[in-house]
């Protein structure tokens, strides 16, 4: 238990952040994988459909705001109706800031708190 008080206390560490985290939209997923070596890989998903779309890029953490993770490269989905925005996601450059959410030592990633829409990491 003081482990995990710990954990909530202190700020969270890019190592924290690898991992596969997945947003479950209202018609499709996301998936999105943090590698220790920075760079990501995005797996998108409509529901009912066996198609993927796969996108790669960096990431960092950094403190904008807040604890942030900044994707590089990242493909955009459009939080009202869960699908790739094409014209933001054209750019190979273009960017994508997370929030970093930590409740009690349990981490998620914003990405739009009014929808209620949040990566969450899975279990490994």
């Amino acid at each position: 238990m003081f482990a995990g008080q710990l954990i909530a206390c202190r700020k969270p560490t890019a190592h924290d952040l690898v991992g596969t985290w997945q947003v479950d939209y209202h018609t499709s997923k996301l998936m999105l994988t943090l590698n220790q070596d920075g760079t990501f890989e995005q797996v998108f998903q409509k529901k009912g459909d066996t198609n993927l779309v796969h996108r790669t890029g960096k990431w960092a953490l950094t403190d904008f705001e807040g604890p942030s993770v900044d994707l590089t490269g990242a493909l955009i989905v459009r939080d009202n109706d869960g699908m790739i925005d094409s014209e933001l996601s054209a750019y190979k450059d273009g960017g994508w800031m997370l929030h970093v959410n930590q409740t009690l030592g349990h981490l998620s990633l914003t990405v739009n708190e009014d929808l209620g829409l949040y990566f969450e990491k899975s279990r490994e």
